[in-house]
């Protein structure tokens, strides 16, 4: 559902690469998004009434369409006994996403939410350190998410619902929603959130910088920073997001996009002799961070599939989707308090 950039980019390469699935349809409004994705990837059928793709023969849907569209979908998706992988963020109401939770529990169906951060090796292998101890007790964590996000293509997005507040558009909803999930993910429910964000682009109805301070129910305190810039030079920029974790026996910061994570740990024998190193997962060249952005598209996907195929829960619920809508909400009501 959607022929954009997400579902280009992302979804579609993703169930292409996985061996039991095939791709049986695609729809969007926009004709000429239609045809595109029919010569680039050799989908047959396109439809521009997503009613009309959901009356082919399916087992589950993409939903990458603009947020204000996911409930309406989900939930006609999961009346027709489909499974949904739904873009983030999950919705624009909590009760939206109670619908749509709901929708999916009453016919049996699974409901994941893309929130495919978690599938970079950085934050798996960073919150696997956490849960050993590692580091000791976390008192302090910053999440960051600076990237050009739709200042990328202004010319062509600036009409997009990207810039939208109706629709769901800003940077706390599209970028923040991803560090609320891995930060949660990492340390457990958050508690209070205290929020305020602007804008630096002129004729912008949404926001595009924003900063939160946020306490855990552990009693650890954090702080979350996001914005949509316009400068193209990775190297000035790649290293501006990350996660970073201190804990009374060291630290851990993990990168954004991944694949590597930096790591200090007083009770470490190799930190003892080289102080802070680097890690980096086999296979992947921390110069080619996109590389492993890639690569967690897929291992969503593939999770997706495996929890249609086995019976099994998703790694990311509807519920996971919901209170990090939540917290997204909280955090525009804190700013505009």
């Amino acid at each position: 559902m959607g022929a954009g950039h997400i579902a280009q980019q992302s979804h579609i390469p993703a169930y292409l690469t996985n061996p039991n699935v095939k791709i049986a349809g695609i729809a969007d409004p926009d004709e000429a998004k239609l045809e595109e994705v029919k010569k680039k990837f050799g989908v047959e059928k396109a439809f521009s009434d997503y009613a009309e793709l959901l009356e082919e023969s399916l087992d589950a849907v993409s939903i990458c369409v603009p947020t204000r569209f996911h409930s309406e979908i989900t939930v006609a998706a999961a009346s027709k006994g489909l499974h949904v992988l739904c873009e983030k963020p999950m919705a624009l109401t909590l009760d939206e996403a109670t619908e749509m939770i709901t929708a999916c529990e009453r016919n049996r169906v699974q409901l994941m939410i893309g929130f495919n951060y978690r599938f970079i090796r950085s934050h798996r292998e960073a919150r696997k350190m956490l849960r050993e101890g590692r580091i000791g007790k976390p008192f302090f964590i910053h999440g960051q998410f600076a990237s050009m996000g739709p200042y990328a293509d202004f010319e062509k997005r600036h009409r997009s619902f990207y810039f939208d507040p109706e629709s769901g558009g800003g940077v706390m909803f599209d970028s923040a929603s991803h560090l609320f999930d891995l930060m949660r993910w990492y340390l457990g429910e958050v508690r209070t959130v205290k929020a305020s964000h602007g804008n630096h682009v002129e004729g912008v109805a949404v926001d595009d910088v924003a900063s939160v301070s946020l306490e855990f129910e552990s009693g650890c305190i954090g702080a979350l920073s996001c914005m949509w810039t316009q400068i193209e030079s990775w190297s000035a920029m790649g290293d501006e997001g990350f996660i970073k974790v201190i804990g009374n026996e060291g630290k851990i910061v993990a990168s954004l996009f991944g694949p590597s994570i930096r790591f200090y740990g007083r009770k470490s024998k190799i930190c003892k002799i080289a102080g802070e190193i680097e890690l980096v997962p086999k296979g992947f060249d921390p110069k080619r961070p996109m590389d492993a952005l890639q690569r967690s598209w897929r291992d969503e996907v593939n999770a997706f599939v495996e929890a249609i195929r086995t019976g099994k829960g998703v790694p990311v619920t509807g519920y996971d989707g919901k209170r990090v809508l939540e917290l997204v909400l909280k955090a525009y009501q804190s700013a505009r308090a």
